[in-house]
């Protein structure tokens, strides 16, 4: 039987610990902070301090909402996604408008875990400066939304338009050589048929570059159109309710942006979640638009949630472009279900380099 320890070795034993853990803050690369249940901070490491400009120690007891452009954004995402009681497990990575003590704004990349520390719940929380990163990703999503939006155009305005001028020379040789050569008009009508079948699969793909258009209506008609080819190309029973007690405000861009959210939860309904049904109910007020997409398929295996898939990244990076917040989960009566909610008259915000 092993000797128990004395409590001389016990208390020793804990300050090892201890020590360790406190090398460990020293020598991390992100900023580690931990915060009380009164969003108070009561503690930093080096990484942390010096990422927002402040000395050692000054932040202890001050209120985590000094360091947030939005004072709320951090506590109510931990209250959002983490469940009651606490449980020690990692939030998923959220994206946070930051304040330094010189007045800078940076982005950082969040993660928290949350911790019991004397019966009282405390969250962990681990912060990147993700500002370049972020720069970087949403320039190079606007030149990828800008080339496909002229690429469209160019489908739809030049290749369109020339097509349908030689079908229409083609009708006008079919009426002149309808009397001297008839032998050769079913040869010219069938090469007009197929002109036709050309020019719709041009505006199809024009309009699959560049699906919502102001001119046609918005985002409202360019869902039915996707809900309705989902029904006629994939077999997938696709719904769409709109409940609107205020009109949609928003540009084309973030409504691009949300009808891609839709799109790509389609996708992944039916490659990932074997679903056959899919809900989409759009909803609109004087102060926001909401959006779900809720499918009948396997759901989200545990854990992903906060995965780092590509296409959940996008549709959460297409979200936060736009001032908006995307949440995807299981739903309680089975399947997956992905809510977007963004401000009435959003916008794409572009980020240009200084």
């Amino acid at each position: 039987m092993a000797p128990s320890l004395s409590l001389q070795d016990a208390a020793e034993q804990g300050l090892r610990t201890l020590q360790l853990q406190v090398q460990i803050l020293e020598i991390m690369r992100e900023g580690v902070v931990l915060i009380d249940d009164r969003r108070q901070i009561r503690l930093t490491n080096p990484a942390f301090d010096e990422l927002f400009g402040y000395a050692p120690h000054e932040l202890d007891g001050q209120s985590i909402d000094l360091l947030c452009r939005l004072g709320d954004v951090l506590p109510a995402a931990l209250r959002r996604r983490l469940p009651a009681p606490l449980a020690t497990r990692r939030s998923e990575p959220v994206e946070l408008e930051c304040l330094r003590r010189d007045g800078s704004r940076f982005t950082a990349s969040c993660v928290v875990t949350p911790l019991t520390i004397d019966g009282a719940g405390h969250w962990l929380a681990a912060l990147d400066d993700v500002s370049e990163r972020s720069l970087l990703e949403r320039q190079i999503l606007e030149v990828r939304n800008r080339e496909r939006q002229r690429i469209g155009n160019d489908l739809h305005d030049g290749l369109g338009q020339e097509l349908t001028g030689i079908s229409l020379l083609l009708r006008g040789l079919s009426q002149r050589l309808q009397c001297t050569q008839p032998e050769v008009l079913d040869e010219i009508e069938e090469i007009v048929g197929l002109l036709n079948q050309s020019i719709h699969n041009t505006r199809t793909l024009a309009r699959g570059l560049s699906p919502v258009s102001l001119e046609r209506g918005g985002l409202v008609p360019a869902l039915r159109a996707l809900t309705a080819r989902a029904c006629e190309t994939y077999g997938l029973a696709t719904t769409l309710r709109t409940r609107m007690s205020q009109p949609l405000h928003l540009d084309e861009n973030a409504a691009n942006h949300l009808y891609r959210i839709v799109q790509e939860a389609l996708s992944n309904a039916m490659r990932h979640g074997k679903a056959s049904r899919v809900r989409i109910q759009l909803g609109a007020d004087g102060a926001a638009i909401r959006l779900s997409i809720h499918d009948n398929g396997h759901g989200l295996p545990p854990g992903e949630q906060s995965s780092s898939g590509l296409g959940l990244r996008t549709m959460r990076y297409r979200a936060q472009v736009i001032g908006g917040d995307l949440q995807i989960a299981n739903h309680r009566l089975g399947g997956t279900v992905v809510r977007c909610i963004c401000p009435q008259g959003a916008r794409e915000r572009v980020h240009r380099g200084s």
